[in-house]
């Protein structure tokens, strides 16, 4: 495994440098283990692309190349922003980590290409009344313990708006 630090990257292969960036996603990154082990997934399989060629050669033609390919393989706006997402975060941490200069080229290469809109598909949030609220903590259920954290749960949810997935992760 290559030390994520002072490694001359004029030398070192695309594959060679993705393993040390699956493992600083696994252990450093800001993002959730699912989102992180997402990310290097996402940068493994362009490691298939492009894996024998020395970063340094790695050119902005090429990330046109990839994402032209994306829009003609039909793939979802969701899908395109999430490999973008992983090869931006790749590319930063060529750049932050070992200070390569095409990592920044490309990075400037990679935010100039366009990215479909996602569509919502005239769907709008939806919130719930307050009677129905009342109606919810009413079932939630009396127990000493559960009750109890079900209704603050309930209520936070209630009065911030975050999701479900933010108040179990």
């Amino acid at each position: 495994v290559l030390n994520p630090r002072f490694v001359d990257t004029s030398k070192v292969l695309f594959k060679e440098s993705v393993e040390g960036f699956a493992q600083y996603m696994g252990t450093s990154s800001s993002l959730s283990k699912v989102s992180a082990g997402r990310y290097a997934y996402e940068v493994r399989v362009l490691s298939k692309r492009w894996g024998d060629l020395p970063f340094e050669e790695l050119t902005p033609q090429q990330l046109l190349d990839w994402h032209q390919e994306l829009f003609n393989a039909g793939r979802a706006p969701g899908t395109i922003h999430q490999k973008h997402a992983a090869l931006r975060a790749f590319l930063q941490y060529m750049e932050d980590f070992h200070q390569d200069s095409n990592a920044t080229v490309l990075l400037r290469a990679l935010s100039k290409l366009k990215v479909p809109k996602r569509e919502n598909n005239g769907r709008k949030p939806y919130a719930i009344g307050s009677e129905v609220m009342e109606r919810v903590l009413e079932i939630t259920g009396n127990s000493p313990l559960l009750g109890v954290r079900d209704k603050a749960a309930l209520h936070f949810m209630w009065d911030t708006g975050v999701r479900r997935g933010e108040v179990v992760g």
